[in-house]
């Protein structure tokens, strides 16, 4: 992420005069937020999935499994990018958190051929997997994929759906990153 200050200066500039909306943040304190960068993230085997969905309401936060909890955010969250991990040689690891994201091999291609819905009140994004997942782990810091920003708003429950062209295997291992910035109301005014 380059011009990472610049961005924080321009969206904390938007987000002063933005109202309350369809997806748009409710007003933090006096009006101003505090961006804070960071990466939600859910991971799982691909026989884990319910309901075509990567987070439901009673997915509670676990580290190295999703720090979403029940698929509700505490702050508005602006995506900035999107990555998507994935491993078909992962089936012998039976404890998610035990996985190595920079040795990852190999990918399925009915992912990879499939698409990622991000939906709030509405879809917020939807794109291929293709150019979220870099076969390549190695590069990892700077595989990200860029894309329009988008707010998930707090308090309201929002879905990542894959839509897989075909069935995945089922011991396929799957980690979907968001990037961006929490806007924590601002405490000092």
């Amino acid at each position: 992420m380059k011009n990472k200050n610049l961005f924080s200066r321009e969206i904390q500039e938007v987000i002063a005069t933005i109202g309350k909306g369809k997806n748009l943040p409710s007003v933090g304190a006096n009006g101003k937020y505090n961006p804070k960068s960071g990466v939600l993230y859910v991971a799982g085997f691909t026989r884990d999935i319910e309901q075509n969905s990567l987070i439901l309401p009673k997915n509670s936060e676990e580290v190295g499994v999703t720090n979403i909890d029940k698929a509700r955010l505490k702050f508005p969250f602006v995506v900035i990018g999107i990555k998507v991990f994935q491993d078909v040689n992962a089936n012998s690891v039976e404890n998610i958190k035990e996985i190595d994201l920079t040795t990852y091999t190999g990918s399925d291609p009915a992912i990879l051929n499939g698409e990622l819905t991000i939906d709030q009140d509405g879809v917020l994004e939807n794109l291929p997997i293709l150019p979220l997942s870099k076969p390549d782990a190695q590069d990892s810091q700077n595989s990200v994929y860029a894309v329009s920003p988008f707010v998930i708003r707090e308090d309201k429950v929002f879905r990542i759906t894959p839509d897989f062209a075909g069935q995945p295997k089922k011991e396929t291992f799957f980690r979907v990153e968001l990037h961006g910035y929490h806007l924590q109301p601002d405490a000092t005014v």
